[in-house]
């Protein structure tokens, strides 16, 4: 089921939210859009998380986004305690994972494939696809994150 959440609330807890993410998640993905991009920061950032990379793709879709005109690369990465990490040091907030510096829209995924939770960073946007169990989970750790 899906649930949306409160964007300011979700970007606060970052590190948090993250954490929960491991929990549930083996993997996650990030978007770079060729046109909006920097060049040099963002092949920075790929090589950050070289050891846990996984594969790339050129597509018009991804979880929350799908393009009219043009494409972007989605690039997925393995989700353990180093890319966690990681996903830490490089910044403390969802909001930073934006053009031109970060990829865009870092979402979680269950098993390689399923959302668990997706970004839509241009637009302060967020939602979690979750079982009725998850949501509970989440909702003790974080209790304001979901709009009611």
């Amino acid at each position: 089921m899906i649930y949306n959440c409160k964007f300011n609330i979700l970007n606060n807890n970052y590190s948090q939210v993250i954490e929960i993410a491991y929990k549930f998640c083996d993997s996650f993905i990030f978007v770079i859009r060729p046109d909006l991009s920097d060049k040099n920061n963002i092949q920075k950032i790929i090589n950050v998380f070289a050891d846990d990379y996984v594969k790339h793709s050129e597509t018009k879709e991804w979880p929350g986004t799908v393009l009219l005109d043009g494409s972007a690369v989605v690039y997925y990465f393995n989700l353990n305690e180093r890319s966690i990490k990681k996903l830490k040091d490089l910044t403390s907030k969802f909001d930073s994972w934006i053009h031109p510096f970060f990829p865009e829209d870092l979402c979680f995924l269950k098993e390689g494939v399923s959302e668990f939770l997706t970004t839509i960073t241009h637009e302060h946007d967020a939602y979690f696809d979750l079982s009725i169990e998850e949501f509970i989970k989440i909702k003790n750790e974080i209790p304001d994150l979901f709009i009611q």
